[in-house]
């Protein structure tokens, strides 16, 4: 949507009937940033921008409503699921997870025999791991509802209940988990985020291996931020953080360099949360630290599914320059960030370079370098626009401020991600 001064006024007023107090602390900014974005002093950030779309998704059928009455048009695309992934994809995982009967579409017996033993589920699940980060969240969802439903299933508890074994088994339901909230969170699915995201941390927490903790952490926190619960998001990553750290000293079971992953990894996640609130010191602290744990790691590497390196760290800052509002800044960095010393296989990493210059070059309403950066995106990884909840979002920004001929290859992208009738 775009959010002029008054659209941002009649929101708060009409739409969700608050203060500007209340309305500054449900976007997780202060009540100056929004009350010059109310009066036109200063156009919206990025950030603001991007907290008020999250509103606006999170908003009820009748607070969307009353906003609309109240400026006098039904122009605005007031679908909840325009951000989302087509339904099919996420079926058999909302099935496998909830309990719900599948339909006759889907076939939940793809790949039953990857999880008939442990060793079996430890692969399938490493596999689907291997699928979310190459972009390939079709095979991931395809893949994932079979493992976890053989989890659920209590099929891999030992027979003697051997607490080495309950914690291995744990782990293994932990990783499978954490698989399924980071596919529900690329999605935009909220509630099957946070469902994968608590069954995660519950089993991470029974495996006893900090490190995984804290790689449920993340994920919980990430499923608090997609519902736009900022403040409660931030506390979580946190504590994890803080948690993390001190058992890094004692705790046996995990190596240094998971530990340093899965810490550094909630730092960066720290580092965007504070650039939601405009709040530039925190974030370049955060940025810091995790710089520092990314040297002591000493190169890019893949410790429990993280990507966390030094290659990472510049991809967040870039990131994180770009929810600030720094779109030049951002541009700049892109241009000198390297992703050649990435894992092969952290394609979906990759991708996210180009989908980040992309919401820079939004802002600056540099429309035509957005687009190729989506379609860069889209070669890196052929699923990275269509089936991102927040690449099709901006694709659904780029199409409302179209003109005909002067954006080559929108169209097309727009409808791979199956956004044209």
């Amino acid at each position: 949507m775009e959010w002029t001064p008054a659209r941002i006024r009649v929101f708060r007023e009409a739409g969700l009937c608050l203060s500007q107090d209340e309305f500054a602390t449900a976007l997780g900014f202060a009540k100056r940033t929004v009350g010059n974005a109310e009066r036109g002093t200063h156009p919206p950030s990025l950030a603001l921008r991007r907290a008020l779309d999250q509103a606006w998704e999170n908003a009820s059928d009748i607070q969307r409503d009353r906003f609309l009455t109240a400026v006098g048009t039904r122009v605005i695309p007031a679908s909840r699921d325009r951000g989302r992934c087509p339904a099919p994809t996420l079926d058999g995982l909302r099935c496998a997870v909830l309990g719900w009967p599948p339909t006759e579409r889907m076939d939940l017996s793809a790949h039953s025999d990857d999880g008939s033993d442990h060793a079996g589920a430890v692969a399938a699940t490493a596999q689907v791991h291997r699928f979310y980060q190459l972009a390939d969240y079709d095979a991931a969802a395809q893949l994932l509802p079979a493992v976890l439903m053989r989890l659920q299933s209590g099929a891999l508890e030992s027979n003697d209940k051997c607490r080495a074994d309950t914690r291995t088994n744990q782990y293994t339901k932990a990783a499978a988990y954490i698989a399924a909230a980071k596919l529900a969170t690329k999605l935009g699915d909220s509630g099957l985020a946070w469902v994968t995201a608590d069954r995660a941390i519950t089993a991470a927490n029974e495996s006893e291996h900090a490190a995984l903790v804290g790689a449920a952490t993340y994920q919980v926190a990430c499923a608090l931020l997609l519902t736009g619960d900022l403040a409660n998001a931030e506390r979580t990553a946190n504590v994890g953080a803080e948690v993390i750290a001190s058992a890094a000293a004692t705790d046996r079971p995990n190596s240094r360099e998971e530990v340093l992953s899965a810490h550094g990894s909630l730092l960066l996640l720290l580092a965007i949360m504070a650039a939601r609130r405009d709040d530039s010191k925190t974030a370049q602290v955060a940025l810091g630290k995790a710089g520092q744990l990314a040297e002591m790691l000493g190169c890019d590497h893949n410790w429990l599914w993280t990507g966390f390196g030094p290659t990472n760290v510049a991809i967040h800052q870039l990131s994180v320059h770009a929810r600030l509002g720094s779109a030049t800044r951002a541009l700049q960095l892109g241009a000198t960030i390297n992703t050649d010393g990435l894992p092969t296989a952290l394609r979906g990493r990759r991708s996210q370079v180009h989908l980040d210059l992309s919401w820079a070059a939004a802002s600056q309403a540099d429309d035509t370098l957005a687009i190729l950066h989506l379609l860069e995106a889209e070669r890196v990884a052929r699923q990275a626009v269509s089936r991102n909840a927040s690449a099709r979002k901006l694709l659904s920004t780029l199409l409302k401020r179209e003109r005909r001929g002067a954006a080559p290859g929108l169209r097309g992208l727009a409808a791979r991600a199956g956004l044209l009738q």
